[in-house]
């Protein structure tokens, strides 16, 4: 069964237990967290205070920590790749005391796509999402590489194609379908398509306008027509049993409804999609 997380996103300024305490109580199953000295919870917050604060909350609340989702990414770029790779392990170790599974991993901020200077940083990047894969397989976590525009996960296949080349079970595919719409394969096609590497999805709603590109922020689920339900019917079909995460983009766009009117009206839209498709 299709479980429903809420990001860390719609909730900016307001803390892990704020966020915890107001998912639950709109009926999310998991959390997905912002880690960042800007996010939710700063990695050098790390230790056993706040791994026994989110554990406590995680009772109380009866929300899962889904994913963290850090920002550590500058792997292929030699005088940043020490400290970058540092800070992702910090979050490897972290996972397993909140039991958490998977830690996202955006794939390089605006790496070089071409000639000579993209063959080096892809392979240096890999390289060490290769060994971080290693040691997040230790223990136990999952790596969940995001499809996104500006990254070397520009697309579906480019996301297959870089977890094909990584080759390791536990690291594989955050498919963010929003993102990568426009590039196909869509619908039903994309997650057949990405299905045996994936990690964990976020979703927004969008719109498809004249142009024939997928837009829209803080859209009401069920309002956009990028084929959502075909997407979470084929995930259901597919066996899937992870989170999808509501990926409300409040952080981004503060003009946005709060939290508790937008991420309401998303999870009381997923929950009735579960229920209507219960069995099917």
């Amino acid at each position: 069964m299709l479980k429903f997380c809420g990001h860390t996103m719609g909730t900016p300024g307001m803390d892990i237990a704020g966020a915890m305490r107001l998912f639950g109580a709109l009926g999310f199953d998991g959390i997905e967290v912002r880690v960042s000295d800007q996010g939710t919870i700063d990695p050098a917050d790390f230790g056993d205070d706040l791994a026994a604060t989110i554990n406590g909350l995680a009772n109380e609340t009866g929300v899962a920590v889904a994913c963290l989702t850090p920002y550590f990414r500058q792997f292929h770029v030699p005088e940043q790749r020490e400290a970058e790779m540092g800070g992702f392990r910090a979050c490897i170790r972290f996972a397993p005391r909140v039991h958490c599974r998977t830690v996202r991993l955006f794939a390089a901020k605006n790496p070089p796509m071409e000639g000579p200077e993209h063959e080096q940083a892809y392979a240096a990047w890999t390289e060490a999402v290769r060994a971080l894969g290693r040691e997040a397989a230790e223990a136990g976590v999952d790596i969940a590489i995001e499809s996104h525009g500006g990254t070397f996960a520009t697309t579906l296949a480019r996301t297959v194609k870089i977890v094909e080349d990584i080759g390791l079970a536990n690291v594989g595919v955050l498919m963010d379908y929003g993102n990568v719409y426009e590039h196909g394969p869509r619908g039903r096609e994309a997650v057949r398509f990405v299905a045996p590497y994936l990690k964990h999805i976020h979703m927004k709603d969008k719109r498809v306008d004249e142009s024939g590109a997928a837009r829209g922020e803080g859209l009401d689920f069920g309002a956009g027509n990028i084929g959502w339900p075909d997407v979470l019917s084929e995930l259901a079909a597919v066996g899937y049993d992870g989170y999808v995460s509501d990926e409300y983009e409040r952080c981004w766009h503060p003009d946005l409804p709060p939290a508790e009117v937008a991420m309401k009206q998303h999870i009381d839209w997923l929950r009735a999609w579960r229920e209507a498709n219960a069995g099917a």
